[in-house]
């Protein structure tokens, strides 16, 4: 069984960009009255080998595949701990996905498969239930019952996996509505209530009611580019030009590649718009 569709980490032909205008254009079509931005709790380091096992089973791997990670990932793994120079006395490692590891995003996703399947499940492919970027996941719903039957799956998943949800880091939004100070409906997970928000950062990319803040995301590009040049600038007399060069490829230039194309998107619609307003009076 291959991975989900409706998850987007670490796979070829997907990226965060996909997910972020998928999201935009669901919430434009009032298509997500109710989202719930999700983050877990230490997702990777929480990945036990016995949950793992089990879901490579089911999922039809050849039963070499899962010995041969349990021999490369978690049989006789050690650990130890340096802080301030000291270093602790040496541990066993029994659960969590090695950092650096090019099986660790895949493996991850394997792990949390059967969660986005049952999560999806009944979706219209147009409108999906869940949206999943690794570990960074946003759960839509139409109404305040179907976003608590959700969270209930999610939550019964999670305690069946061993993992937690950080939920002082997930957020609840309820779009297309005005602004308000109250909300007569509060989401829980595992019995916690979830916080209202009215903006949330979803893969570095701001969220509001009615979509992406544009203006709090043109903002915020700008800010990180010109802290970067002025870092550039002031240090220009002692850095080489191959150091400059590289800062430029490795932080400018992701920076203005990852947000730019939305911002001019934006500002291309809204300006055809304008110009159909100034026909139309004309």
């Amino acid at each position: 069984m291959a991975c989900s569709g409706i998850q987007a980490g670490f796979r070829s032909g997907y990226s965060t960009l996909t997910y972020v205008l998928t999201l935009h254009h669901l919430i434009e079509a009032d298509a997500a009255q109710h989202i719930v931005f999700l983050d877990f709790a230490s997702a990777f380091d929480r990945v036990g080998w016995p949950y793992l096992q089990q879901e490579l089973k089911e999922q039809g791997m050849n039963p070499l595949v899962p010995q041969l990670v349990y021999q490369l990932m978690y049989r006789d793994m050690i650990f130890s701990l340096i802080v301030n120079g000291c270093k602790s006395q040496k541990q066993a490692r029994t659960c969590g996905l090695p950092q650096g590891s090019p099986l660790s995003p895949i493996l991850f996703n394997r792990f949390i498969n059967s969660l986005l399947l049952s999560l999806n499940w009944n979706s219209q492919p147009s409108f999906p239930s869940i949206l999943f970027f690794a570990d960074d996941g946003v759960l839509i719903a139409p109404t305040i019952m179907k976003a608590q039957s959700l969270l209930n799956q999610a939550t019964s998943w999670a305690d069946r996996h061993g993992i937690s949800f950080n939920i002082p880091k997930c957020g609840y939004m309820v779009t297309n509505q005005p602004i308000r100070t109250y909300l007569p409906h509060t989401l829980t997970l595992n019995n916690h209530p979830i916080p209202h928000v009215t903006s949330y950062k979803y893969l570095r990319v701001t969220f509001a009611s009615k979509g992406i803040d544009f203006v709090k995301q043109g903002i915020l590009l700008s800010q990180r580019v010109e802290s970067c040049l002025a870092g550039m600038r002031w240090f220009s007399d002692t850095w080489a030009r191959r150091i400059r060069l590289n800062i430029f490829k490795s932080i400018l230039l992701p920076t203005l590649k990852y947000s730019f194309p939305l911002l001019y998107a934006n500002y291309k619609r809204n300006r055809k718009a304008q110009e159909r307003i100034i026909l139309t009076n004309t």
